[in-house]
């Protein structure tokens, strides 16, 4: 985790991850958190970073040529709040989410959309967190209701 910046690298740190997870990264930017949390996983696990912008996904793709190549890791361009996995996805084990607007307030209107769409993705049991607004904790982890 060398390459991520204190914050990600906090982030990632935080995460409850096994050999073999599956980890949605919703936010990805260029795919550095992606990519360090590919390496955790590996090489039985996958993840999938996911960004509304079109030059941060191509970013992250051009970054990942060999976590991809082998298939820890994929991206895709789209907002959280119109994810939809395809049918023969499997439900991932943990999401992810840092500095996305959709859950740190700066876009309300899709929150609720957005989380239905991360527990929608998330196998029965999945943990999803975001980033703390609290000092010196990296992560919060929302709890959906059963």
């Amino acid at each position: 985790m060398s390459r991520l910046s204190p914050r990600l690298a906090a982030a990632v740190g935080a995460l409850p991850l096994r050999p073999g997870h599956r980890v949605l990264e919703i936010g990805c930017g260029s795919g550095a958190a992606a990519r360090a949390v590919a390496g955790l996983v590996g090489p039985d696990g996958h993840v999938l970073g996911v960004d509304r912008s079109e030059r941060a996904v191509s970013r992250a793709i051009a970054s990942s040529g060999e976590l991809i190549r082998v298939g820890l890791l994929r991206f895709a361009c789209t907002p959280v709040e119109d994810l939809v996995l395809p049918d023969d996805t499997p439900p991932f084990d943990v999401a992810v989410a840092i500095r996305v607007g959709a859950f740190d307030g700066r876009h309300p209107e899709v929150r609720d959309t957005a989380l239905h769409r991360v527990r929608a993705a998330l196998r029965p049991g999945g943990r999803f967190y975001i980033d703390s607004p609290s000092p010196g904790i990296a992560l919060q982890e929302i709890v959906f209701d059963t």
